[in-house]
């Protein structure tokens, strides 16, 4: 587990990191990761894993205080960074406003500004603000044609296509990733290619195009190896995971799903991990092991509730209607989809919103009311056949078909 002497030593003395503890008023020398976000071999989650926002408001005055305008830049863009991968959203937005504000209008600190605009944006995104990511990314991108910066623009081209992406809107998600692998220097940036690879990947897996999703996958697996890139390739592994969980073979899915989780539970990436116990949490409802489908579907919303990701609780809520219905709770299983299907309107999620239809559907035709079921495969349909999903857009002809 990362010490907070890690973060500090490179910019302050001994005698200042005993005065910064002793100021924040922190016995446990890990306070800035404090207890593990994810403890214990059941990887449970510690909700206690916090670091407030008087914590970093008093860091940031003494950063401000002890170190050149130079140090300060470094030292804000160091804990920033940590402090967004622990899941601590608000704080790590505080902290690169701050480092926005330290930068200035200074040329020299323009790349700082850039990473700052898309860190925030980042964060932005999983929280499903989408307006709001997108107009940080294009003031990146803005900066990057400004700098003549090909490499940086694909960057930015490619964050505009997965936003596009995750609101299910795969033309223009595509247009991006094109667009960005159109600029790169492929071999001067590997990295960049494989997180495109990634992208184009779930596309196809979404469209059903398994074949090429897979090659797309294991490209960018080579890349990530070879760099021992582990949040890449525990990222890879969840999306290979999904890829089997398409294709039903629901085994090999949770073997990439636990091997996804070993690595964001080591890593300590909490909003990763969510969406890979919620993954399992789907595959358990096709198991008709209802009883491990809540238990991950519960750990999975304890996650996106600490991290404020709506966009994961919409699809928790599916989940736990999926479940109610198969156990024939009907009113509850509708009031879950229902709550479901109003987080992906309210977020403008078209993939997600045309799922929980789907799931919907289903359920009217277990209640027997046969209009309301039919109006919700062909509003699903009409999402799928737009994207050329075509294994689903079977499923759902097939499903309307039964019912005239």
């Amino acid at each position: 587990m990362q010490k907070i002497e890690k973060i500090l030593i490179p910019f302050f003395s001994t005698d200042q990191i005993h005065e910064i503890k002793q100021i924040l008023s922190v016995s446990d020398e890990n306070w800035l990761i404090s207890s593990p976000v994810v403890t214990s071999q059941n990887n449970e989650v510690d909700s206690r894993a916090k670091i407030s926002r008087a914590q970093i408001d008093l860091l940031i005055t003494y950063a401000q205080k002890k170190l050149s305008h130079l140090k300060q830049v470094q030292f804000f863009l160091t804990l920033g960074n940590t402090v967004k991968k622990t899941g601590e959203y608000d704080a790590a937005i505080s902290i690169f406003d701050s480092l926005l504000l330290a930068t200035g209008n200074e040329s020299k600190l323009s790349n700082i500004k850039i990473n700052c605009f898309l860190a925030i944006a980042d964060i932005y995104e999983k929280q499903a603000y989408w307006k709001e990511s997108l107009t940080l990314v294009k003031k990146a991108r803005n900066a990057y044609k400004l700098q003549k910066d090909n490499n940086g623009i694909a960057f930015c081209e490619n964050f505009l296509g997965t936003i596009f992406g995750e609101r299910g809107n795969i033309k223009k998600a595509k247009s991006h990733f094109e667009l960005s692998l159109s600029l790169l220097n492929h071999a001067k940036n590997k990295a960049l290619f494989g997180i495109i690879e990634i992208n184009l990947g779930i596309l196809n897996n979404m469209q059903g195009n398994f074949d090429e999703a897979f090659t797309c996958f294991h490209r960018a697996l080579v890349i990530f190896e070879q760099t021992h890139d582990l949040n890449r390739i525990a990222e890879l592994r969840h999306n290979i995971g999904m890829l089997f969980t398409q294709k039903g073979e629901f085994d090999s899915a949770l073997s990439e799903f636990d091997k996804s989780i070993a690595l964001f539970f080591e890593m300590g990436v909490l909003s990763k991990l969510g969406i890979s116990y919620l993954s399992k949490a789907f595959i358990f409802t096709q198991l008709k092991d209802y009883h491990f489908a809540s238990a991950f579907a519960d750990k999975a919303m304890e996650i996106s509730d600490k991290l404020n990701d709506r966009l994961s609780m919409a699809d928790i809520y599916k989940i736990k209607g999926i479940i109610e219905r198969s156990l024939n709770n009907f009113k509850l299983s509708e009031s879950y989809f229902l709550t479901s299907l109003r987080i992906n309107l309210e977020l403008s999620n078209d993939l997600n919103k045309a799922e929980t239809q789907f799931e919907m559907g289903k359920l009217y035709v277990d209640m027997e009311l046969n209009d309301k079921a039919l109006e919700a495969f062909r509003s699903s349909l009409e999402y799928f056949r737009n994207i050329n999903s075509t294994d689903i857009v079977k499923k759902l002809k097939e499903e309307i078909f039964q019912l005239k």
